[in-house]
């Protein structure tokens, strides 16, 4: 029998690990008595000075196995229990591998200490007598001395940049030592005052803003650090200040899933519905609870009555997809037009690819303006500071794109599933990769496979009759000289297109979700945009194709909007967010190449006819 050390070392690691958190569940109760004996012992070690940071100009191999103690002591003790399980045990001398190696790297993150009674009871967020204040000041210390690069191997170094800062605002105040959001002066980007207007500071709209620049932001920020006084909104220097390579305030990014969901268009929804009937409110939360979308969309639509309990994901897919279609029998037209600009609006700087190439910006800015400028027409008491911060969306889309590339969700994420640990994932760098959507190599010595574009179709239908479609078999005599179709031709229920899953009708599992309604272009040369939905994928002499069948388009969508004095700004952003088709199919099937099929798209039935939406982007984490 081979013996596998490798994998013994894996069953063992996993086996001292549940072992260690049972312990920790066990612990639990005792780790008041444990903390306080430790600070007046004054044993604790320095945590900071623990702390693996491999950020060194040269890698340094350390051989020490006094810091591995603790594993290795386990490792030995567990091979030893199983020896009579092993027939080969003699095998592990002859393996040409060196163990204190193998228990270094397999220990890389690991604090070990020689007495298993203090592992858990040495750990910063449990038992230490350093304050959060001093410890995140010693770590700053750290990453300001050390070198701004990793080394992987005498070929390969990692160069770090640390380019912005993002979070809701009552986490940015703390890290920017600045003041609140409910402090005059509160904007890091400009000087704006706000009003009090009783009830609540307000801050309506104003055609100039004064903003705040790189120099005078460290000039002031310096300023109240000396005179410990509130100096427009600065409360001292801000810890980052040496750290980013972006100077503030510049670096500052505004969360929109904080400000634009849980925000501003929780609390307009939250007006709007309260103007509806009882029975209205009704009437719509049931549309936006049983409307479909397609697969991938973990989260859908909430109802109203369950906003209490809402996400920012459920809020974003009210906000761009299902708000205007299915709100127009129950809010008044002037209202919701007025709404219209803020939704297109974020939905231009959402826009994956921009929407109107280098002139989404501008026209996104101008929308935003017009509905910022007329807000108090339509709701009073909640022109709050998150309203006002939209208004710094335009020079934030310059500088760092779309909307859907910036969040802090995916980090509060991340950093939740770390610090709980129920799955003990050991994979963390590929969590890291998903989570901040980066796509990197950090071993270099592991051959990688490049990032490809996939578009093939998926799962074989061998079933089905080809001769039940003809317009399949007079395509397949036009490109192929075979005489026989049948087996030229293969027919799939699904297919994956520039690495998005779409269904075809002939797929019988796909539930309520809808995602074989699509946009597309008959071909390369035609960029006029067609709707449809997907019958079935076939290949044929190595080529991919979809046969769709076409809806026909009635009228432009912004022709709902055409007595509305903001008709003029939301006809061309409309009619490229949404469009107004036919309720029934045509008797129109196109075939057309996988390659030419463009996005999902989302239906909603509107008296007659159908409301279609595109996915806005794909990328962005549900």
């Amino acid at each position: 029998m081979n013996f596998d050390f490798e994998q013994t070392l894996d069953f063992v690691e996993k086996r001292n690990s549940k072992r260690s958190m049972e312990y920790y569940e066990n612990r639990k109760k005792k780790r008041k008595l444990h903390f306080e004996q430790a600070s007046n012992n004054n044993e604790l070690p320095d945590i900071i000075s623990s702390f693996p940071l491999h950020i060194d100009l040269k890698p340094k191999v350390t051989t020490n196995v006094e810091n591995n103690c603790f594993l290795k002591k386990q490792i030995e003790e567990n091979i030893m229990e199983y020896q009579d399980n092993l027939d080969n045990i003699n095998q592990i001398e002859n393996i040409n591998i060196d163990d204190n190696e193998i228990i270094n790297n397999s220990s890389d993150s690991l604090e070990c200490w020689s007495d298993l009674e203090i592992i858990h009871e040495n750990l910063l967020h449990y038992h230490t007598d350093i304050s959060t204040k001093e410890f995140c000041s010693k770590l700053l210390t750290l990453l300001r001395n050390s070198n701004t690069w990793i080394i992987i191997n005498e070929n390969h170094r990692i160069n770090i940049k640390f380019l912005s800062i993002t979070g809701d605002s009552p986490a940015l105040s703390k890290i920017l030592n600045f003041i609140g959001h409910g402090g005059y002066y509160c904007c890091n980007f400009c000087y704006v005052r706000g009003i009090d207007t009783g009830r609540k500071r307000q801050y309506f709209y104003g055609k100039k803003i004064f903003l705040r620049h790189m120099e005078k932001y460290y000039k002031q920020s310096k300023q109240a650090e000396t005179t410990k006084e509130n100096i427009y909104g600065h409360k001292g220097i801000s810890i980052l200040q040496d750290i980013l390579d972006i100077p503030l305030p510049h670096a500052i990014l505004i969360d929109y899933q904080h400000v634009t969901l849980l925000r501003h268009t929780k609390t307009v929804l939250r007006a709007i519905y309260k103007q509806l009937k009882p029975s209205d409110r009704e009437r719509f939360d049931n549309k936006l609870k049983y409307q479909s979308f397609p697969h991938f969309f973990n989260r859908q639509m909430k109802p109203f009555k369950e906003f209490r309990f809402i996400k920012a994901v459920e809020l974003r897919n009210i906000l761009f997809y299902g708000f205007l279609p299915l709100s127009f029998e129950f809010i008044d037209s002037q209202q919701l037009a007025h709404f219209a600009l803020f939704i297109c609006s974020i939905r231009l700087y959402h826009s994956q690819p921009p929407m109107f190439d280098d002139k989404t910006q501008a026209i996104a800015d101008k929308l935003f303006e017009q509905y910022y400028k007329d807000h108090g027409i339509f709701y009073s008491d909640i022109q709050n500071y998150v309203l006002h911060m939209h208004h710094h969306f335009g020079t934030q889309y310059q500088n760092y794109g779309s909307l859907a590339n910036i969040g802090c969700f995916y980090q509060e994420d991340l950093i939740g599933h770390i610090s709980k640990n129920i799955h003990g994932s050991n994979y963390y760098s590929d969590l890291v990769v998903h989570y901040y959507s980066i796509d990197f190599d950090l071993h270099a010595q592991i051959s990688h496979t490049k990032y490809k574009t996939i578009s093939k179709p998926i799962d074989l239908n061998v079933d089905i009759i080809i001769n039940d479609y003809p317009t399949i078999i007079q395509h397949h005599d036009k490109i192929c000289t075979c005489l026989n179709p049948l087996t030229c031709i293969s027919i799939y229920r699904r297919c994956v297109i520039h690495n998005n899953i779409f269904h075809s009708l002939i797929y019988n599992k796909r539930g309520k979700s809808n995602s074989y309604f699509i946009s597309y272009n008959k071909s390369a040369n035609d960029y006029i945009k067609y709707f449809g939905r997907i019958i079935l994928f076939f290949s044929c002499i190595n080529r991919n194709y979809a046969v769709v069948q076409r809806y026909t388009q009635n009228q432009n969508f912004s022709y709902l909007f055409k007595t509305s004095p903001y008709f003029s700004l939301l006809e061309k952003p409309l009619d490229n967010c949404f469009s107004l088709l036919s309720k029934e199919p045509s008797d129109l099937f196109d075939i057309i190449n996988i390659n030419h099929v463009i996005k999902h798209c989302i239906t909603f039935e509107f008296q007659q006819q159908l409301i279609v939406t595109e996915v806005s982007a794909y990328h962005e984490h549900d």
